[in-house]
């Protein structure tokens, strides 16, 4: 469908007439808005409407990088990022946040490249900052400002890292934050598009393999637990819980086995080291 002509100049002209809507029916129509196909197009002909109830997007429209690496400025990449993205709310509005604090995170080195160093906490903070006004729910805040801060966390399609990763934020959060990463990078200079596209590739695909072997990943996991240490001798406490955790630690890197005679040797170790 398309908005017959004069609808569309009513709807700029009369945009401010947003501020006495209530905020929970913003927050609807947004979410409706936002997860469809037609997102893209709509927010880049209805910028100003957007900024009504989201003034924090205004600093982004036409904001130039200065970086070989983006051929786009901020929001027309933050558009085109999210034409790339999964129709999945909490990944649709972490792609809308997730450059939001480049404006004010911008810096020019000595040979006039811009960089935007500290940009993800200051987005991910301005990111909180609308949502809440908007009346979002606490859990998909939390879940969309964690990814938009981790959105430039580095993802080698390393096994090591793969795990500590998986332990960190789970698979659900691992495949939202792949498939953040997927879309911005869509939306980068074209030369750099198919090796990074291809590294991602890797590691989702070492993600699933990880999750398949039902490899340990958490303290649940691991093959000895409280009670083993106890039976070694290691008294009631927090030195139970870092020896367990230093244990977790070494599994996930691939120094030790989650085998259990193998961690018991290791925890024994740890016990006389006085861990």
């Amino acid at each position: 469908f398309a908005i017959e002509g004069e609808t569309v100049v009513a709807v700029h002209r009369t945009r401010t007439l947003l501020e006495h809507i209530a905020a929970e029916r913003i927050h609807a129509e947004l979410c409706r808005l936002i997860c469809g196909p037609g997102a893209p197009g709509i927010l880049h002909e209805f910028a100003d409407v957007l900024v009504v109830f989201l003034p924090e997007i205004q600093p982004m429209i036409g904001f130039a990088q200065q970086n070989k690496h983006h051929h786009l400025d901020v929001w027309e990449h933050t558009l085109a990022a999210l034409a790339a993205a999964p129709g999945e709310l909490p990944v649709r509005l972490a792609v809308l946040f997730h450059d939001i604090g480049k404006p004010e995170s911008f810096t020019v080195d000595e040979e006039g490249v811009g960089h935007f160093y500290g940009h993800a906490v200051r987005s991910a903070e301005l990111a909180e900052q609308g949502m809440k006004r908007l009346r979002f729910d606490n859990a998909t805040t939390r879940r969309v400002t964690e990814l938009v801060r981790c959105h430039d966390l580095p993802l080698p399609p390393e096994p090591a890292v793969v795990r500590r990763r998986l332990n960190r934020f789970g698979p659900a959060f691992m495949r939202q934050l792949i498939a953040l990463q997927r879309a911005d990078v869509c939306a980068q200079a074209p030369e750099y598009l198919a090796q990074r596209l291809a590294l991602l590739d890797r590691t989702e695909k070492m993600v699933e393999q990880v999750l398949e072997l039902q490899s340990c990943l958490t303290l649940h996991d691991l093959a000895v637990g409280g009670r083993e240490l106890l039976a070694l001798g290691v008294p009631p406490g927090p030195q139970i819980g870092r020896i367990l955790n230093t244990l977790l630690r070494s599994v996930l890197d691939g120094a030790l086995k989650n085998d259990r005679e193998t961690l018991l040797t290791a925890a024994r170790k740890l016990l006389a080291e006085g861990l």
